[in-house]
């Protein structure tokens, strides 16, 4: 984070150049994609397993902004011709971000998959079913990597010891969901 003209934004590197560029899918196809489709369109330009990855990736984290904007391809910026899929970006809707410290999830308090339901994602009808559909045995090995790595981060008022452990939860639930076990919402 950094501050630019008076505001707070978010500093990260770019993934554009004078000789790349970005284009959404959505500037390519006026149709809404499905999943299959997608596949295919990637497969043609040798970046499925790319692709693949990031609607697991949005299934673990519970991103509920992947929509047609935020991914699509690398242009070359002379010919406009498609490259490859453009690297993952754009995870601040990533582990329910309005769900704060106000919210109560669990036993008493507001209902987890009820509220994802009303925040779920775009390619797909939920997040774990296009997640489960396009696993590889490659991919698979990372969701179980993934499933035993502790986030690590640090804590403050804002993002609290509290918050920390609901994200590891989501993330463990999600990362044994997508492996085929069985797994509940444990909010403390």
């Amino acid at each position: 984070m950094q501050k630019f003209d008076g505001r707070i934004v978010s500093d990260c590197k770019i993934f554009t150049s004078q000789e790349f560029g970005y284009r959404p899918i959505a500037l390519f196809y006026r149709n809404k994609l499905t999943l299959p489709k997608l596949l295919e369109i990637y497969r043609e330009f040798g970046c499925e397993d790319a692709f693949r990855r990031m609607v697991v990736a949005d299934c673990i984290t519970l991103n509920s902004d992947r929509h047609y904007g935020n991914f699509g391809f690398l242009v070359n910026n002379d010919t406009f011709e498609r490259t490859v899929l453009n690297p993952c970006f754009d995870f601040n809707m990533a582990f329910v971000p309005f769900a704060e410290e106000g919210f109560d999830f669990g036993e008493g308090g507001l209902d987890f998959e009820e509220y994802l339901s009303k925040h779920g994602p775009v390619i797909g009808s939920d997040y774990l079913a296009p997640a489960r559909a396009i696993l590889t045995p490659e991919i698979k090995k990372c969701v179980e990597e993934i499933r035993e790595t502790k986030l690590v981060l640090p804590c403050d008022q804002k993002f609290t010891e509290r918050r920390l452990s609901q994200v590891n939860m989501i993330k463990n639930v999600q990362c044994d969901r997508i492996l085929g076990f069985e797994a509940e919402w444990k909010f403390i």
